[in-house]
C-alpha cells in the first residue's frame, strides 16, 4: 500500500486487491481471447493448404454419379464434343488437347500464343461440320482467346481436317 501511495495511485476504500487482481486478469483473458479468435478467423478465411484441395461434387440425385474421364491437363477452360469417343479441350495457356477415348493425347493439336495472365487466356471453343461433300472431313473450329500484342480479345476460324477416329491430318500430302 505504501508503494501504491508513493506512486500517487489512491484505491477506492475497503476495495479488495485481490478482487481487483482478478478483474485485471479476467480482462487480460478477454482480450487474448477476442486476438487468439481474430488469428484463427483469418487463417480459415486464407488457407494455403486449403487451395491445392479440388473440391468434391456433392450429388442430391441417387440416379447420378460422377467420375473423372481426364487427367492431365492444366487449367481447362472450355471443350467441345467431336463425336461419341473424342474431345478437344482447351488449356487456358493456349493449347488444344485432344482427349479421345478417356485417353489424352500427349501432343496438343495446336498451340496458340496467347496472353494468359489473370483472366485472360484460350476461353471458347465452338465447331461447325462442313456441309460440302467434297471435304466432309472438315470443320470449322472457332477459339476465342487473349492475344498479347496488342492486348486484345479474338475470335478466329481454323479449319481443320480430320482424318477416320478424329486424327489431324498432316501436310504429308496424305488425302484426309
Amino acid at each position: 500500500m505504501q508503494l501504491l501511495d508513493e506512486l500517487g495511485i489512491s484505491l477506492i476504500p475497503n476495495l479488495d486487491l485481490s478482487l481487483l487482481f482478478a478483474l485485471f486478469l479476467e480482462s487480460i483473458f478477454i482480450a487474448l481471447s477476442v486476438g487468439i479468435f481474430i488469428i484463427l478467423s483469418s487463417l480459415a478465411l486464407y488457407d494455403p493448404f486449403s487451395q491445392t484441395i479440388h473440391a468434391q461434387p456433392s450429388i442430391n440425385d441417387d440416379t447420378l454419379s460422377v467420375e473423372p474421364v481426364v487427367e492431365g491437363l492444366s487449367s481447362p477452360t472450355s471443350l467441345i464434343f467431336l463425336d461419341d469417343n473424342d474431345i478437344l479441350v482447351l488449356e487456358k495457356d493456349g493449347q488444344v488437347r485432344h482427349v479421345a477415348d478417356e485417353v489424352l493425347r500427349e501432343q496438343p493439336v495446336l498451340q496458340i500464343p496467347v496472353n494468359a495472365e489473370n483472366e485472360r487466356g484460350l476461353l471458347g471453343i465452338a465447331i461447325s461440320n462442313s456441309s460440302n461433300s467434297a471435304s466432309p472431313n472438315t470443320s470449322n473450329i472457332f477459339l476465342y482467346y487473349t492475344e498479347g500484342d496488342p492486348l486484345r480479345n479474338r475470335i478466329y476460324k481454323i479449319s481443320m481436317e480430320w482424318r477416320n477416329s478424329y486424327q489431324p491430318c498432316t501436310d504429308s500430302g496424305s488425302p484426309c
